[in-house]
Parts: structure tokens; sequence; C-alpha cells
């Protein structure tokens, strides 16, 4: 799998250091989007505050999926870790969304069941964001607005096409036998 995040905070600089973070345990990044405002919905206002910043990384090595769900709970952790312990409660500094890319879509890890997700193991589902279809990703009914965009289509589409290229790559000798 082509392992991506999309990382959210109010905090450029806890962004930067939470990718930091993701890519020791994963390995580098290959690419990153700009950053942009993360106003599609008031979702995380409550819990995270207003002025949002959103930023999508890929990375360089692939994965095998089974890693998956273990991903999902890394994040999670980090999650965690960075929250606000105030009177009134904690808040979280930052949400992360782990996901990968193969050739007919992206793939978001949630822990919350819905209709449209698949589970995987240790409270981790699989969501079918992104299709690709006739040459484009196209959406479903439930993709998130963000991911429904110019730039994150474009993004994905680019990380798409080095995932298959690594595929060719690793997958040359079989060619040569």
């Amino acid at each position: 799998m082509k392992l991506i995040a999309a990382l959210l905070s109010r905090d450029l600089g806890l962004l930067g250091e939470l990718e930091r973070r993701i890519e020791k345990a994963y390995g580098s990044v290959q690419e990153r989007s700009d950053v942009f405002p993360f106003t599609f919905t008031d979702h995380y206002a409550h819990e995270m505050g207003r002025d949002l910043k959103k930023i999508l990384v890929a990375f360089r090595d692939l994965l095998p999926i089974e890693r998956f769900p273990a991903v999902k709970a890394f994040t999670n952790d980090l999650e965690w870790e960075y929250r606000e312990h105030l009177p009134q409660g904690s808040h979280r500094l930052v949400n992360i969304d782990p996901g990968y890319i193969t050739l007919s879509k992206v793939i978001l890890a949630s822990t919350k069941n819905y209709a449209h997700r698949i589970y995987l193991q240790d409270g981790v589902y699989a969501e079918l964001t992104l299709r690709y279809s006739r040459g484009s990703l196209r959406n479903l009914p439930w993709t998130y607005p963000d991911y429904r965009t110019h730039l994150a289509h474009s993004f994905f589409t680019r990380i798409r096409e080095s995932y298959h290229r690594q595929l060719k790559e690793k997958l040359r000798h079989r060619k040569q036998e």
C-alpha cells in the first residue's frame, strides 16, 4: 500500500512535528500538499478551535497492507499525546487521518463503524473515500468535502501515478522470467 496521512491543527509547527514523528515510524515523506485552511465543516471547532489548517502527506516506502490497522493505532496514540488537559476537559490539538492509495481507490482508516466501512481488526475500519474510474478520481456520496477538492484530487492522482511506477519497478523482474 502507498501510505498517506491528512494532518489537521491550528499550529503549523505541530503539523511539522507530527510529520517528522510519522516519518520515524513509516519512512520518509515523498510529497506533501500545500497547507490549506480547513473551512469545510465546523465538526472540529468545539474540540480543536477555529482557524484550522490541513496538509496531506504521502510516504515514499510501500508497506504491507496488513500493517494498516497498526498505523491507525499509532496515529490515534499520537493524537492522544497531543491533547490539552484543561479544567473543563481535554481538547485535541491535532487530528490525523491515515489512509492509503491503490490504483483503484483512496482508503481512510476510522475507528467508527458506518454502513460504508469495512471492519479490519483491533477496532479499525477501512473507508472507501475516493475511487478511480475512467481516468480520474471520483467522489462517493460520503466523501468528505475536503477530499472532494481539486487540491486533494490532484495530490492523490500524483501519488497514484508514483505508486504505479513503484509497483512496475517492484514487479519488473517477473516480466523478465
